[in-house]
């Protein structure tokens, strides 16, 4: 029988120590809401919430910003390398334009021994 009344007795302690964690957090947490409250109503708390909001916001539109700056910087290399690649490409376009090879076969000595001579014209 000793065995039952001390569990009782230890279950009866063990729900008063739950009991009294779970006041002590309530307790904690309305404390913490009226402090919360507390600075919201506060119009210097209200001020200075406002200015981060309003940091945060102009950091973002900071943000916003240098990425587009940053993309628009991006394109015109882009853009730029393009034109270098297609100018460079017409360039040896008109170098092989310019440069026609004539094939000339000089008969000189016997037949079996024909040199070949390549001329360059340039057509500028």
């Amino acid at each position: 029988m000793e065995d039952g009344k001390s569990m009782g007795r230890k279950e009866k302690t063990k729900a008063m120590k739950k009991m009294k964690r779970k006041q002590t957090r309530q307790e904690a947490a309305e404390r913490e809401r009226r402090e919360e409250e507390g600075r919201l109503n506060d119009p210097e708390e209200q001020r200075r919430m406002q200015l981060e909001q309003e940091e945060a916001e102009r950091m973002q539109r900071d943000i916003i910003l240098f990425q587009e700056r940053e993309k628009a910087f991006m394109d015109m290399i882009i853009t730029r390398q393009q034109q270098q690649q297609q100018q460079e490409q017409e360039q040896e376009q008109n170098i092989d334009h310019d440069h026609e090879f004539e094939y000339v076969v000089q008969e000189e000595g016997p037949p079996d021994a024909y040199s070949l001579c390549v001329i360059f014209s340039t057509h500028r």
